[in-house]
């Protein structure tokens, strides 16, 4: 079973779509940058895209992440839960930018898993979260799957999407 289809059949988020779907058989490159009110950089992410994988180089921070694309649907979890144990903001620049270039490539709707403790926060954001968590072994902490429809984002998502965050897609 998919992992997916787990999220949604074990831990109840109704929403969560599982649909395939297929990209053209081409490597792209893809640069997302953003800049923050001030006009600093937030980040700026390499994507590779090859047949169903992308594979995000973060050129801030160095790091690489798989993810793989060939469903409507993403994990996300990776950007809101750095490895190093720090915090993303879901509302900077970076994050709002890559969520506008996975509607731009037809993914519906994002999850990730989060700590117990930082639950509400996400249902404030409107993130839809799942009725069960779950523990993972050698996990600290009760995780919950969240999952959001960006195609119709919350209001409280899409206020940060003005003109003050900015995305770049630049095919080489």
């Amino acid at each position: 079973m998919s992992y997916n289809l787990l999220l949604r059949e074990e831990y109840g988020l109704k929403s969560l779509k599982y649909v395939k779907e297929t990209f053209e058989d081409v490597t792209k490159y893809t640069y997302i940058s953003a800049k923050d009110i001030n006009g600093n950089l937030a980040g700026t992410f390499r994507i590779e895209r090859n047949y169903n994988v992308l594979q995000f180089t973060n050129l801030t921070h160095k790091t690489v992440e798989y993810c793989n694309a060939g469903n409507e649907v993403v994990d996300v979890g990776v950007y809101i839960n750095k490895p190093d144990g720090q915090k993303a903001n879901i509302f900077n620049g970076l994050f709002i930018a890559l969520i506008r270039y996975l509607v731009d490539i037809g993914v519906h709707g994002i999850y990730a898993q989060v700590p117990k403790e930082k639950v509400n926060i996400y249902k404030k954001l409107g993130f839809e979260i799942a009725s069960q968590p779950f523990t993972v072994n050698g996990w600290n902490h009760v995780w919950y799957a969240i999952f959001m429809n960006i195609k119709e984002p919350p209001i409280n998502i899409c206020k940060n999407m003005s003109n003050e965050w900015y995305y770049l897609l630049d095919k080489l």
